[in-house]
């Protein structure tokens, strides 16, 4: 089981400690007790990995495991084995290293990713 926070802690993503603003992309990062928790904001049509620093890439996916909660958009996750996933606001999600995403339909795609592990970019 993961470690769970030591001490009560509540903070909103409209106060984040740090955002970065990658233009078709923003990312929203709360920190607590060495684990930061990341709110990613995609336009239509961005590809993820087309964010992502070439050498964060493995294979050209992302390496990161992702442990969360759809809060609107949808969006279709493609697996190194060529599985694909359409995700949509509303669902849980667990999306292990070795995928790319595109973000499908007219909205952003806004994710919460709860793994406590900061993104790579």
């Amino acid at each position: 089981m993961p470690a769970l926070a030591t001490r009560f802690f509540v903070k909103k993503f409209d106060a984040p400690d740090e955002t970065k603003d990658f233009g078709p992309m923003r990312v929203d990062l709360i920190s607590h007790e060495g684990k930061t928790y990341s709110r990613f904001t995609l336009k239509p049509g961005v590809r993820c990995t087309s964010l992502i620093p070439p050498e964060q890439l493995v294979d050209g996916l992302c390496n990161q495991a992702h442990l969360g909660y759809v809060i609107s958009g949808d969006m279709r996750v493609e697996m190194k084995d060529g599985s694909k996933y359409n995700i949509k606001a509303g669902s849980v999600v667990d999306i292990p290293a070795g995928h790319d995403a595109i973000v499908t339909g007219n909205l952003d795609c806004s994710i919460l990713d709860l793994t406590g592990e900061a993104p790579k970019l």
